[in-house]
C-alpha cells in the first residue's frame, strides 16, 4: 500500500515539474530568406521555432506569417557588417535611415561609412583614357575590407595599403 502511495507522488511532483519546463528554443545553422515584403497584419504561422521544422529547414517570417523553410545560402551582410532584413529594388521599398544595396538589393544603413587604408596608386599614362565601366562609386558597395578605387579600367574594389 506504501509504495502505491510513493508512486503516485513521484508522478504528481514529475507533472508539476515537467509543466513549470520551458522547451529549449534551437536554433538550426544558416540564415532565412529575407521577406521581399512586411508581413501581412494577420498572417497564420505554421511554426515558431526552428525546432518546429524537419531536417535542415528554419522557422522564417513570410508574407502570410512563419513557414518552414530552407536556408538561404546567397543571403549577404551590409558592407558595415550588418545583417540585411528586406529585400528591395530601390530606395523606397526601405525605411528611411537606410537605402537599397543596388549590388545585392537589400536594405542597409545609408550613412556613408569610409573603411580604413588607402588605395593603390594609379600612373596614369599620358595618352590614357577609361576603357571600362565603373564598379564601384563608394567604398560602401564593395564587400569586406575592400575599397572603392580608381583604376586604368575605372573604379574597382580593391584591398586596401595599410
Amino acid at each position: 500500500m506504501k509504495s502505491c502511495q510513493i508512486s503516485v507522488s513521484v508522478l504528481m511532483y514529475l507533472s508539476f515539474a515537467s509543466s513549470c519546463l520551458e522547451a529549449a528554443v534551437f536554433v538550426k545553422a544558416g540564415l532565412c530568406p529575407l521577406p521581399a515584403e512586411d508581413p501581412l497584419p494577420n498572417g497564420i504561422s505554421r511554426c515558431n521555432h526552428d525546432n518546429d521544422c524537419d531536417g535542415k529547414k528554419k522557422c522564417c517570417p513570410t508574407i502570410i506569417g512563419r513557414a518552414c523553410m530552407l536556408p538561404d545560402s546567397d543571403r549577404v551582410l551590409c558592407p558595415d557588417g550588418k545583417t540585411a532584413e528586406r529585400t528591395c529594388s530601390d530606395d523606397d521599398d526601405c525605411p528611411e535611415s537606410e537605402e537599397c544595396y543596388k549590388p545585392k538589393l537589400i536594405c542597409c544603413s545609408s550613412e556613408s561609412t569610409d573603411k580604413p587604408g588607402k588605395c593603390p596608386s594609379v600612373v596614369t599614362p599620358e595618352s590614357w583614357s577609361q576603357t571600362g565601366d565603373d564598379h564601384c562609386s563608394d567604398d560602401d558597395e564593395c564587400q569586406g575590407s575592400r575599397k572603392c578605387c580608381k583604376t586604368l579600367l575605372g573604379s574597382r574594389c580593391l584591398l586596401p595599403i595599410l
